[in-house]
């Protein structure tokens, strides 16, 4: 019985047919080749049956044992024609065994439109073709490896992924445990949480004090932008820093610092609790205000925006830019002046001041989500003083 067969021409020295595909563990394969010179042997693994008399062309074959991919080839000096013919053998049992269930499925999403998905190889008597992979039951793709991007996907939506092995015969196997994974929402703001004058200690320098600093519940999973302003006196060259802030919610990382006549600091974390938890704050020395913003989804990572202090004329222009990196991350950039604010960044950004706070600094924050990777420039207007900026982007 006849299964496949192929026909390519050519004038390579070595005439060579393309592949068939055999569906049987034991089959004939059969070469015959037409040159305008002559066929001096058989190729690999092939018999020799005939090289004709006065043409030299050549007829060969061979069996083989194995479900696969098979080509004739054979020796000549002209230019050729090969062809190949698969044909089951008498008696030849057709494979009927599956490959093996894959194990060890797993599903990640890596934006709000792409899933990334990886699975442990399976086995087969033969060999595996490749896998098909399954969408909420529903076949997307196939893939020859064991790993698969499914892309074009919904923003904050759960989707449930199977894979199955299929091998040359067609066998397909059961289809894998599933595994789940939600694409990331479209990042958003929350709420600005600040406790107007709430600091550590006013009224002397002797000691650094805590105090709780978000003034509402923070969503579990979201991502909060903490600003700290630590009190210097004015015309006082002295400084000081934050050494650590602690919280319930989870772990708070160091961003940067600018120093303008107050320090200045950027800390991030992501809530792990979603409860309402005090923020500890410590200074070596100092009192100090801080204020809180808040997206409604967790961070991936953060990268430091860089800084800068600047002393503006009387209604002069503040500016800073960041590079967000991709579309979607957030770039957050945070100002304190030594006098009013007039006017905040213009839309797109989204601009929150928190007003003067007990010290002789005012603070606010301006945030917008990258509608790419190009660089973002937040400008803010002054009545002038020596200000501070600097950003952060969050990674989503």
């Amino acid at each position: 019985m006849l299964i496949a067969s192929a026909l390519p021409s050519g004038s390579a020295s070595t005439a060579a047919s393309p592949s068939v595909t055999t569906s049987y563990s034991s089959e004939l394969i059969f070469g015959a080749g037409d040159t305008s010179g002559v066929f001096s042997a058989a190729g690999t693994g092939f018999t020799k049956r005939i090289i004709t008399n006065p043409d030299s062309d050549i007829t060969e074959d061979k069996t083989v044992s194995a479900i696969g991919s098979y080509n004739a080839t054979g020796k000549q000096s002209g230019a050729w024609v090969m062809q190949v013919a698969a044909f089951k053998a008498a008696g030849g049992a057709p494979d009927t065994t599956p490959p093996s269930v894959p194990t060890g499925l797993s599903a990640t999403a890596v934006s709000q439109s792409q899933v990334n998905l990886s699975w442990t190889a399976s086995t087969d008597n033969v060999g595996v073709t490749g896998y098909k992979v399954y969408r909420n039951g529903t076949q997307v793709g196939t893939t020859t490896t064991t790993s698969y991007q499914d892309t074009g996907l919904t923003a904050g939506t759960t989707y449930s992924y199977t894979v199955a092995a299929y091998d040359a015969a067609g066998n397909v196997s059961a289809q894998s445990t599933a595994a789940s994974a939600t694409t990331t929402t479209t990042v958003a703001f929350v709420q600005a949480d600040d406790t107007g004058t709430i600091n550590g200690n006013t009224t002397s320098i002797s000691s650094g004090k805590s105090n709780q600093v978000l003034a509402h519940d923070t969503g579990i999973g979201h991502s909060v932008v903490l600003m700290i302003q630590t009190l210097t006196y004015p015309n006082v060259t002295e400084t000081d820093t934050v050494t650590s802030v602690t919280s319930g919610m989870g772990t708070f990382h160091f961003v940067n610092s600018y120093n303008d006549g107050a320090d200045y600091e950027i800390w991030v974390c992501t809530d792990t609790t979603g409860a309402a938890d005090t923020v500890t704050v410590t200074t070596p020395t100092n009192a100090w205000d801080a204020f809180a913003v808040e997206f409604n989804a967790p961070a991936t990572g953060y990268v430091n925006g860089g800084g800068q202090v600047f002393d503006p004329p009387y209604l002069g222009d503040q500016s800073w830019t960041v590079s967000p990196g991709a579309a979607g991350n957030v770039a957050v950039v945070g100002v304190d002046t030594a006098d009013a604010y007039n006017t905040g960044p213009a839309a797109p950004w989204t601009y929150y001041n928190s007003g003067y706070w007990s010290f002789f600094n005012g603070t606010s924050a301006a945030w917008q989500v990258a509608p790419s990777s190009a660089p973002l420039t937040a400008t803010w207007q002054t009545d002038g003083g020596e200000s501070s900026s600097q950003g952060v982007v969050l990674e989503f």
